[in-house]
């Protein structure tokens, strides 16, 4: 019993698991964080930051996709923060060139943002994360319309409220908010391969359209596709029977 928690299905492609998948210019911006110490943030830094940044892009100094770049400060510590930046989702800038970038970035809010005046490095991510690749197709595929309208399951495992967060690369990111209050379920079939009898998917390699992927990929659904992935592949190697009505929702 495999469970293919890669984030790309990249087991699954190996095992000749049908996928889908955006073509890679329109799949969603990947992230870049860069932790830096010495700022003096305020209320306005989150709109300061995004807006040198796109003046930056204008002039050719950083990529047009660091215009997109978000502020976020350290809770609890007030001379610190991250800059998560935005990277072209085609993989166009290997690592060593989005880091370059960001120094720029960064020497470019210095020079023209007091916040960051003294501001420098502390450290940045190991890697550019995706937050779109391929995915597998399930027995069931969730929907824009299972998000936004709550909808329930009768193999529900995992319930999520999280908005559409989908970052376009040309627009930035775009948010579909659910009805308040309410969430919508994931369902078993999306964990399950077509054509595959032991093999699962979770977190971000479940079948689902573009944008209900850009509900579903957020950290705690994935983690919770997970645990339900394990419980059920534990369930089948004693069993050899799949019985999602006996796993309890997340």
């Amino acid at each position: 019993m495999l469970i293919d928690a890669t984030g790309n299905a990249a087991f699954s492609a190996l095992a000749g698991a049908p996928l889908l998948a955006a073509a890679p210019e329109n799949r969603q911006l990947g992230g870049f964080v860069v932790q830096v110490q010495g700022c003096r943030g305020d209320d306005m830094t989150a709109v300061s930051v995004p807006y040198l940044l796109h003046k930056a892009a204008g002039e050719g100094i950083v990529p047009p996709s660091f215009r997109f770049t978000a502020w976020e400060p350290e809770i609890g510590s007030p001379d610190r923060g991250f800059l998560k930046f935005s990277v072209p989702p085609a993989g166009d800038l290997p690592p060593a060139l989005v880091r370059e970038f960001s120094e720029r970035a960064i020497a470019y809010l210095r020079a023209h943002l007091p916040a960051f005046a003294a501001a420098s490095v502390e450290r940045t991510s190991g890697r550019v994360f995706a937050r779109e690749g391929s995915r597998i197709q399930g027995e069931y595929v969730l929907t824009e319309e299972d998000v936004l309208n709550g909808r329930k399951f009768d193999d529900g495992l995992v319930k999520n409220a999280w908005p559409i967060e989908f970052w376009d690369p040309r627009r930035g990111p775009v948010y579909k908010y659910l009805i308040e209050g309410d969430y919508y379920e994931i369902p078993f079939r999306c964990l399950r391969p077509v054509g595959m009898l032991n093999l699962l998917a979770a977190g971000m390699c479940l079948s689902s359209t573009q944008a209900a992927h850009a509900s579903a990929r957020v950290v705690g659904p994935c983690i919770a596709l997970g645990e339900k992935a394990g419980q059920a592949a534990a369930m089948f190697a004693g069993t050899g029977e799949w019985k999602p009505d006996r796993l309890s929702h997340s």
